[in-house]
């Protein structure tokens, strides 16, 4: 179904097995198969949100990483002697991963923040889908 009806994901798909039960029920289409598909789906729909998630866990430690490299900048620039900003600038330099500079951090921090949030809620919808669906009888 997600790939026939070109859905990205799964989220929405409950409107598309009602339309299907509903041909179950006028004799269009047979219901075991409906059912076992309902099984189907609710399976491929956890697997979506065991993907999201593990994207989330990795956004979050990245969004742990980028507050240690706030923090350190922070000690930095309240540091007075030469030598304690250099011992702070080489642990933000440890921490920073290719393409990120303190320029560019609050940026990057933004981004990795929305594609979280974002996630989280892709999470929260696929689980309310799963309960659209388990509610749906054939």
């Amino acid at each position: 179904i997600v790939s026939k009806m070109q859905y990205k994901s799964h989220i929405g798909i409950s409107d598309t097995l009602k339309i299907l039960i509903e041909n179950a029920n006028n004799g269009k289409n047979n219901p075991l198969i409906v059912r076992k598909l309902l099984k189907v789906v609710i399976e491929d729909i956890e697997y979506e949100i065991y993907l999201t998630q593990s994207y989330v866990e990795n956004l979050n430690e990245e969004i742990k990483r980028l507050n240690v490299i706030k923090k350190y900048e922070d000690r930095m620039n309240k540091s007075k002697k030469e030598k304690d900003k250099n011992y702070y600038l080489e642990g933000i330099n440890l921490l920073l991963k290719e393409n990120e500079t303190l320029e560019n951090l609050s940026l990057i921090f933004e981004e990795y923040k929305k594609a979280y949030e974002t996630r989280k809620a892709i999470i929260d919808n696929l689980y309310n889908e799963i309960k659209i669906i388990k509610k749906l009888k054939v």
